[in-house]
């Protein structure tokens, strides 16, 4: 049985699970996952973009990332297993070297199959 969820994340470790009962199946139970990761903190002209995309591209994620106009970046990535979201949220939030993640948002919702693994830099 698969289970989707919302998570809160914070930098304090404060976390919420939010139970998602419907799962968009896919051929041969394949399924794909639209992972919506929101920073705050100093992550605007730091190289955050550049440093999501490496990780996407290390990985084969498909997605895009921009910066939002209030200073925050918005990652989306597109996977299959909690596994690998879980790898590729704890990797976004270490961020570039000149970067300070102050807090963290993640949003897990069911998607369709993805195209192709692109990473874009929007903005």
């Amino acid at each position: 049985n698969i289970f989707l969820y919302f998570i809160i994340l914070y930098i304090n470790c404060q976390f919420l699970f939010i139970d998602i009962n419907s799962i968009k199946y896919i051929s041969d139970n394949l399924y794909m996952f639209k992972v919506d990761i929101i920073l705050k903190g100093r992550v605007q002209g730091v190289g955050f973009r550049y440093y999501a995309k490496q990780v996407a591209d290390e990985m084969k994620i498909g997605g895009k990332v921009w910066n939002n106009y209030d200073g925050s970046v918005e990652v989306i990535g597109y996977l299959q297993t909690k596994n690998d979201i879980d790898e590729f949220v704890e990797k976004i939030k270490i961020g570039p070297q000149m970067s300070s993640v102050k807090e963290v948002t993640v949003t897990v919702t069911p998607s369709d199959p993805l195209v192709d693994e692109v990473f874009e830099i929007a903005n």
